[in-house]
């Protein structure tokens, strides 16, 4: 994996990190301890999103030769 490529996977892991804390954040302020069905559906569709992306990179990389 070139460093570029690591760099972009930190970035992204870092983002989806800072929107699932946010929604904790969220939560919290608004005297929660549980996250509602909307926000584990939008933490969801995310981590598909993010899931398809990667498996596409790898298919990519693939038929690269890398």
């Amino acid at each position: 994996m070139g460093v570029d490529v690591a760099i972009s996977l930190v970035l992204a892991l870092i983002d989806r990190a800072s929107t699932i804390s946010a929604l904790i954040q969220n939560a919290q302020a608004a005297g929660r301890t549980t996250l509602t069905d909307e926000e584990w559906a939008s933490i969801q569709a995310a981590d598909d999103a993010a899931s398809i992306a990667l498996r596409g990179a790898i298919e990519r990389a693939k038929t690269e030769g890398r």
